[in-house]
């Protein structure tokens, strides 16, 4: 909907074509409204189905952090966090696929 109240239909969709890919469209500039808990949360699940929860790590509480990950030469990963805020990242839950129990 626009600021007048026209409907334009949704905003965002995602799809899966018959050779497995996956596709997600939104609307919207994403990278706006990450501050909010529902859109860092959604944003984050869109990620990872379109990986088809493959992603090697990802972050599992509500900061502005940015996070790479890599692995070293001998295999062993490695990954870099940058607080992206002022605010300290307290608390902070990463999710690494190597890690017992990580899914």
């Amino acid at each position: 909907m626009d600021l007048g109240g026209q409907h334009f239909g949704p905003a965002s969709g995602v799809f899966e074509n018959p050779s497995g890919g996956r596709v997600a469209v939104a609307g919207y500039y994403p990278w706006r409204q990450l501050q909010s808990l529902a859109k860092t949360q959604q944003m984050r699940a869109l990620c990872r189905w379109l990986s088809r929860d493959t992603l090697p790590a990802c972050l599992d509480s509500h900061a502005r952090v940015a996070l790479w990950c890599r692995r070293t030469p001998a295999g062993e990963p490695a990954i870099l966090l940058l607080n992206a805020s002022v605010d300290p990242a307290i608390g902070l839950a990463i999710l690494v696929r190597d890690a017992p129990g990580c899914r």
